[in-house]
């Protein structure tokens, strides 16, 4: 659907259900509390905004050569329809 976004369908649907539900009933703010929260970032094992970790001074940074064989890729195989010298079916009066 070219030029269909997020707002062109779902926003006017949930307006209509909002409104089925709570008609003109006022809405109260939420309250601000009373001690807010101290956000930290999580910088855990699984953390995507985690550092990377440092390698050792031994690591090597370039790979080594390797002897095995590599794969070469193959074309995929792809099997056509075999024609058929008669049409199936009945014939038309």
């Amino acid at each position: 659907m070219p030029g269909v976004q997020g707002a062109t369908y779902c926003v006017p649907i949930w307006g209509r259900y909002y409104e089925m539900v709570f008609g003109s009933q006022a809405i109260a703010d939420f309250r601000q509390p009373a001690v807010m929260p101290l956000y930290r970032p999580f910088a855990g094992h699984y953390a995507s905004l985690a550092p990377s970790p440092t390698p050792s001074p031994s690591a090597t940074t370039s790979p080594s050569p390797s002897s095995a064989a590599q794969p070469t890729p193959t074309a995929p195989k792809t099997t056509a329809p075999a024609p058929t010298a008669q049409p199936t079916g009945t014939a038309a009066p």
